[in-house]
């Protein structure tokens, strides 16, 4: 079969979907009667966190490979994003402006930076462009 099953099995993703599911069972009986919907937020972060270790040492085992050297240009537009966004919404800007502003700039510098995850979605979004401009008759 194809994709992670293939790659590592039923039983790993049996385990994995265990550790995350019991986990944020176990954290959520723990920190909600002490920190309420905030506390069922940080459980399910720490059950997934869990869980993925999980997975990512597993899918190391098959085949290994190396994240962090490739994501340096993403880390720092990410900072880049954070700060802006922390700055706009002290300053009492709305939501929605601060969502757009946040995108705009994540996705700005991921091209200004040349990070290839950009031509990756553009190469998965331009065939839903160009059908659409089809149905539309738009050919330009």
């Amino acid at each position: 079969t194809d994709g992670l099953d293939g790659l590592l099995g039923g039983v790993a993703l049996t385990i994995f979907a265990a550790i995350g599911g019991l986990s944020n069972i176990t954290l959520d009986l723990l920190l909600i009667p002490s920190f309420g919907p905030a506390g069922s937020a940080l459980a399910t972060l720490l059950a997934q966190t869990l869980a993925n270790f999980y997975l990512w040492r597993k899918v190391k085992q098959v085949n290994s490979f190396r994240v962090l050297p490739r994501m340096k240009k993403m880390i720092v537009s990410a900072l880049v994003m954070a700060g802006l966004t922390l700055i706009l919404s002290v300053s009492g800007v709305n939501v929605l402006i601060i969502l757009g502003a946040a995108i705009f700039v994540y996705l700005g510098l991921l091209y200004l930076l040349g990070e290839p995850l950009i031509y990756e979605i553009k190469a998965i979004l331009q065939p839903a462009v160009s059908a659409e401009r089809e149905r539309r008759g738009l050919t330009f």
